[in-house]
């Protein structure tokens, strides 16, 4: 689902708008554990990004753990 919001000024006579993409519900799900799992074993998570090609959330936690989690709510340990 990507949702459309308009930025609260103008410039120009322009107003600004950007397109955030919203993930889904078992996406939801599936990174409230992961990132609970993470930081119980006492690894940071550095980074919980939506790719806006795939509509995947990528996290990227400790030195080397990168998990992918897909539209469907599965995920993937790279």
């Amino acid at each position: 689902m990507s949702v459309r919001v308009r930025i609260g000024w103008r410039r120009n006579n322009r107003s600004v708008a950007i397109t955030l993409y919203m993930p889904t519900v078992e996406q939801l799900k599936t990174l409230f554990i992961l990132s609970f799992w993470a930081t119980k074993m006492y690894l940071p998570v550095f980074l919980v990004r939506i790719d806006e090609r795939t509509k995947n959330i990528v996290i990227l936690a400790g030195e080397e753990t990168e998990i992918i989690i897909y539209p469907n709510g599965k995920w993937r340990y790279i």
